[in-house]
Parts: structure tokens; C-alpha cells; sequence
């Protein structure tokens, strides 16, 4: 680490503190199972600071569904950037495009239920 401690600036810091990112020397040093801290504060801060996050509903409820609507997303992205460029003529997306022939399929049958 080549910044100096944050409260000896005549010492090498030789841990930086998980909370607030300030280089400390090894005497500054607060270590815990959690984690390497400038002072028992910042450690008690992080643990709150996690908790909230913790205790928020929304982040809580945004669990497997979100995880599984972000995928979803990201797949549906995907498909319709292939669509677009093999609308647009490019030969190798033409060979993937799920979407085109999935539209292709409900337009013959479409046709087939109206008789043409």
C-alpha cells in the first residue's frame, strides 16, 4: 500500500478500512472478523449500514423474481437486437432469428385459419 496512514503520515499504511477507504499503519489497524477497520466506528457504521440495506422491503422482495424478470430482460433484448439485424439483412442473424421465425410461424397460420 503506498499511501501513507491516516493518522501517522510518517507510517506506511498497511491496511486500508473496509468502511471509508483510509490507508492505516498496523497499530491503527482495528481487525475483526468482519473486516479491517480505522477505528471500532466505521466498523459499527458498516454493520448499520448493512443492516438497512438488509431491512429495506423493496430489496428484500427483489429476491429470485427480480433476479429471474432481469434475465428475462437482458434474453428479450437479445432476441429483438437479432431481429433488428436480420430485418436488416445481416446473414448470420438470419440464421438465429428466433423472433423472425416465430413470426413467420403465426403468419402461416394466420393464413391457414382465413383461407388464403
Amino acid at each position: 500500500m503506498a499511501k501513507a496512514c491516516a493518522n501517522h503520515p510518517e507510517r506506511p499504511g498497511t491496511a486500508e478500512c473496509r468502511q471509508c477507504r483510509e490507508p492505516v499503519c498496523a497499530s491503527c489497524a482495528v481487525v475483526t472478523a468482519q473486516g479491517t477497520w480505522c477505528s471500532p466506528e466505521c466498523g459499527v457504521v458498516h454493520r448499520a449500514l448493512n443492516a438497512k440495506v438488509k431491512e429495506d422491503p423493496l430489496m428484500r422482495r427483489a429476491g429470485w423474481a427480480g433476479k429471474l424478470i432481469a434475465i428475462f430482460s437482458l434474453l428479450l433484448l437479445a432476441l429483438l437486437g437479432v431481429h433488428g439485424a436480420a430485418s436488416r439483412g445481416v446473414k448470420p442473424a438470419k440464421a438465429i432469428d428466433i423472433l423472425g421465425q416465430l413470426f413467420e410461424g403465426l403468419d402461416m397460420l394466420k393464413k391457414k385459419g382465413t383461407g388464403r
